[in-house]
């Protein structure tokens, strides 16, 4: 059975370009009634894979000069990765092999370059930004990518675009009373229509990449200014689901909420569960037999569910 803790925290020393100052104060009360509007000059970054089951790839235009259909086989269920780097940007090239078994983790080191934002693009679509770490005793950007079931060409691409990346978080009954709403962290979802159809859940690692000045109207849940701001593109990782059941503790009234593989059933971060009706309940409220989908999010270390659904959310 799952134990319930506290929320971990996150083990990066930023996830700004240039660590700039984080101007979104956490954990801050107001009352609905004050209305703030404060520029969030953050430019956040997403973990994601370049993996058609879990990640959506943003709508950017290829590099028509590069040849992305890589037909050559690899041995023993490998795949080729192809990494173009002509700038030098990647300090860990020694460590980076040509051949990878899908869902490899690899990382790639960049020494941090101000005032510049420098994405990390696999077949010509956008994959994932850089937070920064400590490598080898100094700060550097660190890339985390995840290889696809396919042959994959990596590069660096500058931007002039600025991005945020945030958890989807399950608001259960505090924005609206008996009903779960979903937020971008603490800001109600925008309007993504034109450059995102495909489901959202709690869990969820989502990417906005914009172009204009990031503004928040600084209520709960805070919400998106609208007016100096143009969206381009959204990046959703899912993370991982799996399948738990209610049974019975033989010999006892009580009962268990089991992972169905028999593998640890992890740390549970909460104690409700979301139906497919937009209402929630406690998750001792089910009955025996009950089937339970556990969201891991995919930039979490561990094992932990941040989300059960009554329902495959997915599906």
């Amino acid at each position: 059975m799952g134990t319930i803790k506290e929320v971990k925290k996150e083990k990066i020393i930023s996830s700004n370009f240039n660590d700039v100052n984080r101007l979104v104060c956490r954990g801050i009360k107001m009352k609905a009634s004050k209305l703030f509007l404060i520029p969030v000059l953050m430019v956040s970054f997403v973990v994601s894979a370049c993996n058609g089951t879990n990640n959506t790839s943003c709508n950017c235009q290829s590099d028509k000069s590069i040849d992305y259909n890589d037909t050559r086989v690899a041995p023993d269920g490998m795949f080729f990765l192809n990494l173009i780097d002509e700038e030098n940007y990647v300090i860990n090239k020694n460590e980076i092999r040509d051949k990878y078994v899908p869902n490899s983790e690899i990382f790639f080191y960049v020494n941090i370059i101000p005032d510049t934002h420098l994405f990390l693009y696999c077949n010509g679509m956008f994959n994932t930004t850089p937070v920064v770490v400590e490598h080898n005793g100094q700060n550097v950007w660190q890339y985390r990518f995840f290889m696809p079931e396919y042959n994959a060409t990596v590069e660096f691409k500058k931007s002039s675009l600025d991005s945020v990346t945030r958890n989807i978080k399950a608001d259960y009954g505090q924005h609206s009373p008996d009903r779960v709403t979903l937020l971008f962290g603490d800001m109600k979802i925008p309007g993504l229509s034109g450059i995102y159809s495909g489901k959202i859940i709690a869990g969820d690692y989502v990417t906005i990449i914009y172009d204009g000045l990031w503004m928040e109207y600084m209520i709960y849940p805070s919400q998106l200014s609208m007016g100096n701001i143009t969206l381009k593109d959204v990046v959703v990782t899912h993370g991982t689901v799996f399948n738990f059941e209610v049974l019975p503790v033989p010999g006892s009234g009580d009962k268990n909420i089991v992972q169905m593989d028999g593998t640890d059933a992890g740390s549970f971060l909460t104690e409700y569960c979301i139906n497919q009706d937009g209402t929630f309940a406690k998750l001792d409220t089910y009955p025996v037999g009950t089937k339970f989908y556990g969201i891991n999010p995919v930039n979490y270390d561990s094992k932990n569910i941040v989300a059960f659904y009554s329902y495959d959310p997915l599906a």
